[in-house]
């Protein structure tokens, strides 16, 4: 798996994990400084329903210590970076 320590993200991208989880993704944070609905840049999103043993699904923001490790997000990261 490829992670990135020094990963540049924009001014409104931070790192997050979900609820409960253990991977770390990168959220583009709306103009209110909350998650989006439609989740991670990988497309992921937490998911609430009543089979669920999460009381109340969410992400907590990371530390830009913390290295991301989510494939998909990593992938569209190095993506971004090619570019320039």
């Amino acid at each position: 798996m490829t992670t990135i320590t020094k990963t540049k993200l924009k001014g409104n991208e931070v790192r997050a994990r979900r609820k409960g989880g253990s991977v770390v993704h990168v959220l583009e944070l709306t103009e209110n400084g909350h998650a989006p609905s439609s989740g991670a840049l990988c497309g992921d999103k937490p998911v609430q329903s009543r089979h669920s043993s999460m009381n109340r699904a969410g992400w907590y923001q990371m530390k830009e210590h913390i290295e991301i490790n989510c494939p998909k997000c990593l992938k569209v990261l190095n993506a971004r970076e090619q570019i320039k």
